[in-house]
């Protein structure tokens, strides 16, 4: 799988805020929440977060959220062991 395009993410929307490829979405958002000045006691919060993942989630391994495979190798990217044999699993690990 080759890497996806930084122009192409989420992150792409916020100029001058340069993700670090090697951090977790989460990590990534909390210092772009720093960039923009934004706290979590906003009412937009959890709106950003959740169009946050979701985007990067559909960049990274497509809009396949239905496949098994996907939910997989997201889980083996991030380290999980074992890899759980459902997609339920694999949200209940991952979320």
């Amino acid at each position: 799988m080759s890497a996806p395009s930084y122009r192409d993410s989420y992150w792409s929307q916020y100029p001058g805020f340069v993700p670090n490829p090697n951090a977790s979405v989460a990590k990534e958002f909390k210092r772009l929440m720093a960039f923009n000045g934004w706290s979590p006691k906003d009412p937009e919060h959890a709106q950003r977060k959740a169009e946050c993942f979701e985007a990067e989630f559909e960049h990274h391994y497509g809009t396949g959220t239905h496949k098994l495979q996907t939910w997989q190798d997201l889980c083996r990217e991030v380290g999980i062991e074992p890899i759980p044999p459902s997609i339920t699993q694999c949200k209940k690990v991952y979320f």
